[in-house]
C-alpha cells in the first residue's frame, strides 16, 4: 500500500491513528523490550500497513508467531497480499476481543502485545476493557507495549499492570510516547 492509499484509509477510517506510518527508527525503539532470542508469540493491535509486522517477522525465530488484529478490511487485504510468512496471521476484529482472538489460534496467553491504536478516540470504558483484556491475555512475564502521541494511557495501564514505564521517542513524526506495561 503506497502512502497515498494509506492517507485515503486514514481519511475514511477514524480508527487509524496517524496519517503516516511509524518510522523504522521508532519501530526499533518500540520493539527493544522484546526478547527475539526465544520462541515468542506477539499480538499487534492495528497493524496498518504492516511496518511493525515486517520488522517483527524479520527478527523473530522461525517458530515464533505474530497475530495482527485489525478493524479495517482494506488494510487486512493489503497485509495478506504483502506478507506471506507462515508465522503471520491477521484477523478482522477489535482489540477488545484479544482473548477470543488468541483462543481461536489455540492460545491461552501471549508474550507481547504491541499497540498504536488511537486510544484518544475511545471512551474511558473501551480503554479500560482493552487494557484489562490485554492484561488477561499475557503470560505472567508478558509486556504490553503502547505507543501514542501523549501519555494519556498511563493511568489505565497503571491500574492493571505491576510495572509501567515510559519514554519519549523523538525518531518519529510526530514524536511519540512509548509506554511499557509489565505483568511481573
Amino acid at each position: 500500500m503506497n502512502k497515498f492509499q494509506f492517507l485515503m484509509q486514514f481519511i475514511k477510517d477514524r480508527e487509524i491513528a496517524c496519517l503516516m506510518p511509524t518510522s523504522q527508527a521508532a519501530v526499533e525503539v518500540v520493539c527493544r523490550p522484546i526478547n527475539f532470542n526465544q520462541t515468542i508469540t506477539v499480538v499487534e493491535y492495528g497493524p496498518g500497513n504492516g511496518v511493525f509486522c515486517h520488522y517483527l517477522l524479520n527478527k523473530m525465530t522461525s517458530d515464533s508467531t505474530l497475530i495482527a488484529i485489525e478493524t479495517n478490511q482494506e488494510l487486512i487485504n493489503n497485509l495478506k497480499t504483502t506478507i506471506t510468512d507462515k508465522r503471520f496471521s491477521v484477523c478482522l476484529d477489535s482489540a477488545e476481543q484479544v482473548r477470543e482472538v488468541i483462543a481461536r489460534y489455540g492460545l491461552a496467553s501471549v508474550d507481547y502485545v504491541i499497540s498504536g491504536i488511537p486510544f484518544s478516540f475511545f471512551d474511558p470504558d473501551k480503554k479500560r476493557r482493552i487494557v484489562a483484556n490485554t492484561y488477561k491475555s499475557l503470560h505472567a512475564e508478558g509486556k504490553f507495549l503502547v505507543y501514542q502521541y501523549s501519555k494519556h494511557m498511563m493511568p489505565y495501564l497503571k491500574k492493571e499492570f505491576k510495572q509501567v514505564s515510559s519514554q519519549f521517542v523523538l525518531k518519529n513524526l510526530p514524536p511519540m510516547q512509548l509506554m511499557i506495561a509489565s505483568k511481573a
